[in-house]
């Protein structure tokens, strides 16, 4: 179970990217030599509700879709947080 990864925290900073780049890497990596195929993320995968970076949807398709193909043996589910929602109230 992982929650608040926050994917385009502080305006898409390029130092906090690679940090995310390499979480995911470890997530993997760490799920494969354990003999997890199930990821639960709690919330707040994306940073900002109202709107996405350019930047962090290239991450999102450069980093984590790549791994998340490369390991189709593990599936995420990903639960809704405050941030990934654009209406707070709806």
């Amino acid at each position: 179970i992982i929650t608040d990864t926050h994917i385009g925290a502080t305006n898409s900073n390029q130092r906090i990217m690679n940090a995310h780049a390499d979480m995911w890497q470890e997530l993997f990596k760490l799920a494969k030599e354990n003999d997890i195929n199930h990821i639960i993320h709690g919330g707040d995968f994306f940073d900002n509700r109202q709107s996405l970076q350019i930047k962090t949807l290239k991450h999102i398709q450069d980093v984590f879709i790549p791994l998340m193909k490369e390991n189709s043996d593990i599936q995420m589910h990903i639960i809704l947080g405050n941030h990934d929602i654009l209406y707070r109230n709806r």
